[in-house]
Protein backbone atom coordinates (compact mmCIF):
# COMPACT_ATOMS: atom_id res chain seq x y z
CA UNK A 1 0.00 0.00 0.00
CA UNK A 2 2.96 2.51 0.83
CA UNK A 3 4.65 1.75 -2.44
CA UNK A 4 1.34 2.51 -4.76
CA UNK A 5 0.94 5.49 -2.37
CA UNK A 6 3.65 7.18 -3.91
CA UNK A 7 3.94 5.83 -7.55
CA UNK A 8 0.00 6.15 -8.10
CA UNK A 9 0.27 10.42 -8.18
CA UNK A 10 3.72 10.20 -10.11
CA UNK A 11 2.38 7.79 -13.02
CA UNK A 12 -0.74 9.70 -13.01
CA UNK A 13 1.52 13.11 -13.25
CA UNK A 14 3.11 11.59 -15.75
CA UNK A 15 0.29 10.58 -18.07
CA UNK A 16 -0.94 14.23 -17.68
CA UNK A 17 2.38 15.57 -18.55
CA UNK A 18 2.02 13.65 -21.76
CA UNK A 19 -1.30 14.05 -22.83
CA UNK A 20 -0.67 17.80 -22.43
CA UNK A 21 2.30 17.30 -24.44
CA UNK A 22 0.10 16.02 -27.46
CA UNK A 23 -2.38 18.68 -27.27
CA UNK A 24 -0.04 21.34 -27.12
CA UNK A 25 1.83 19.78 -30.08
CA UNK A 26 -1.43 19.67 -32.15
CA UNK A 27 -2.67 22.72 -31.36
CA UNK A 28 0.52 23.99 -32.03
CA UNK A 29 0.64 22.06 -35.89
CA UNK A 30 -3.32 23.86 -36.28
CA UNK A 31 -2.69 27.11 -35.38
CA UNK A 32 0.30 28.13 -36.79
CA UNK A 33 0.09 29.07 -40.43
CA UNK A 34 2.80 29.55 -42.77
CA UNK A 35 3.90 33.53 -42.17
CA UNK A 36 4.06 32.62 -38.45
CA UNK A 37 6.03 29.90 -38.78
CA UNK A 38 8.11 32.21 -40.94
CA UNK A 39 8.23 35.13 -38.03
CA UNK A 40 9.71 31.74 -36.08
CA UNK A 41 12.01 31.20 -38.63
CA UNK A 42 14.11 34.48 -37.66
CA UNK A 43 15.15 33.18 -34.67
CA UNK A 44 17.35 30.85 -36.63
CA UNK A 45 18.06 32.76 -39.15
CA UNK A 46 21.85 33.22 -38.17
CA UNK A 47 21.85 29.37 -38.26
CA UNK A 48 20.85 29.03 -41.69
CA UNK A 49 23.35 30.49 -43.84
CA UNK A 50 24.67 28.04 -46.63
CA UNK A 51 28.46 28.14 -47.30
CA UNK A 52 30.53 28.88 -50.29
CA UNK A 53 30.67 25.16 -51.34
CA UNK A 54 26.90 24.97 -51.28
CA UNK A 55 26.40 28.20 -52.86
CA UNK A 56 28.67 26.56 -55.74
CA UNK A 57 26.68 23.48 -55.58
CA UNK A 58 23.77 25.33 -56.64
CA UNK A 59 25.18 27.63 -59.28
CA UNK A 60 26.31 24.00 -61.05
CA UNK A 61 22.98 22.57 -60.87
CA UNK A 62 21.13 25.48 -62.60
CA UNK A 63 22.69 26.94 -66.03
CA UNK A 64 20.73 30.06 -65.48
CA UNK A 65 22.76 31.18 -62.69
CA UNK A 66 26.26 30.62 -63.83
CA UNK A 67 26.54 33.36 -65.66
CA UNK A 68 28.05 36.41 -63.82
CA UNK A 69 25.57 38.80 -64.96
CA UNK A 70 22.63 37.16 -63.07
CA UNK A 71 24.40 37.55 -59.38
CA UNK A 72 21.31 39.63 -58.11
CA UNK A 73 19.15 36.79 -59.23
CA UNK A 74 21.07 34.50 -57.60
CA UNK A 75 21.57 35.74 -54.40
CA UNK A 76 17.29 36.15 -53.73
CA UNK A 77 17.44 32.16 -55.10
CA UNK A 78 20.12 31.82 -51.58
CA UNK A 79 18.36 33.90 -49.74
CA UNK A 80 14.87 31.99 -50.42
CA UNK A 81 16.41 29.06 -49.95
CA UNK A 82 17.73 30.03 -46.38
CA UNK A 83 14.43 31.34 -45.51
CA UNK A 84 12.81 28.03 -46.21
CA UNK A 85 15.88 26.06 -44.29
CA UNK A 86 15.16 28.08 -41.44
CA UNK A 87 11.13 27.22 -41.59
CA UNK A 88 12.11 24.00 -41.66
CA UNK A 89 14.21 23.97 -38.75
CA UNK A 90 11.59 25.43 -36.58
CA UNK A 91 8.97 23.11 -37.76
CA UNK A 92 11.24 19.97 -37.08
CA UNK A 93 12.68 21.15 -33.35
CA UNK A 94 8.64 22.36 -32.48
CA UNK A 95 7.21 19.79 -34.05
CA UNK A 96 9.19 16.71 -34.98
CA UNK A 97 11.92 17.06 -32.26
CA UNK A 98 9.04 17.35 -29.56
CA UNK A 99 7.02 14.34 -30.47
CA UNK A 100 10.25 12.14 -30.51
CA UNK A 101 11.09 12.89 -27.39
CA UNK A 102 7.41 12.40 -26.25
CA UNK A 103 7.49 8.96 -28.47
CA UNK A 104 11.13 8.28 -26.43
CA UNK A 105 9.12 9.48 -23.15
CA UNK A 106 6.08 7.31 -23.56
CA UNK A 107 7.78 4.24 -25.51
CA UNK A 108 8.65 0.69 -24.53
CA UNK A 109 11.98 -0.05 -22.61
CA UNK A 110 12.24 -3.33 -25.12
CA UNK A 111 11.35 -1.62 -28.28
CA UNK A 112 14.17 -2.18 -30.97
CA UNK A 113 16.08 0.66 -32.82
CA UNK A 114 14.32 -1.04 -36.16
CA UNK A 115 11.08 -0.42 -34.23
CA UNK A 116 11.30 3.35 -33.69
CA UNK A 117 12.90 3.76 -36.40
CA UNK A 118 9.68 2.35 -38.67
CA UNK A 119 7.47 4.20 -36.92
CA UNK A 120 9.60 7.42 -36.49
CA UNK A 121 9.14 6.94 -40.80
CA UNK A 122 6.26 6.26 -40.53
CA UNK A 123 4.50 8.66 -38.23
CA UNK A 124 6.30 11.54 -38.62
CA UNK A 125 7.54 11.81 -41.70
CA UNK A 126 4.99 10.05 -43.12
CA UNK A 127 6.81 7.85 -45.60
CA UNK A 128 6.76 4.62 -44.36
CA UNK A 129 8.94 1.30 -45.84
CA UNK A 130 5.26 -0.07 -46.86
CA UNK A 131 5.34 2.88 -49.74
CA UNK A 132 5.68 1.26 -52.77
CA UNK A 133 6.75 4.63 -53.85
CA UNK A 134 9.75 5.62 -52.40
CA UNK A 135 12.28 6.78 -54.64
CA UNK A 136 11.02 3.88 -56.94
CA UNK A 137 9.37 4.41 -60.53
CA UNK A 138 7.28 1.41 -61.63
CA UNK A 139 7.40 1.05 -65.24
CA UNK A 140 3.83 -0.82 -65.25
CA UNK A 141 2.60 2.96 -64.35
CA UNK A 142 1.71 5.65 -66.79
CA UNK A 143 2.69 8.53 -65.39
CA UNK A 144 2.20 11.27 -67.83
CA UNK A 145 5.43 12.84 -67.01
CA UNK A 146 8.26 12.71 -69.79
CA UNK A 147 10.46 10.39 -68.56
CA UNK A 148 8.80 9.51 -65.89
CA UNK A 149 10.37 12.41 -64.50
CA UNK A 150 14.00 10.99 -64.80
CA UNK A 151 17.16 13.21 -66.50
CA UNK A 152 19.40 10.85 -68.23
CA UNK A 153 22.39 12.23 -69.00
Amino acid sequence: MTKATVEVPLVSAAMSLSTLADRNRTQLANATHPQTWGQLAQFYAAQTHLDENSKALMRSKNSAYQSPTNTKAFDTLVQNFERVMAIDTVRNEYLLHSQLHQWLADGNPNQTLQALNEKVYAELFLTPSSDPWLGLVSPEVYSAIEGDGIQHP
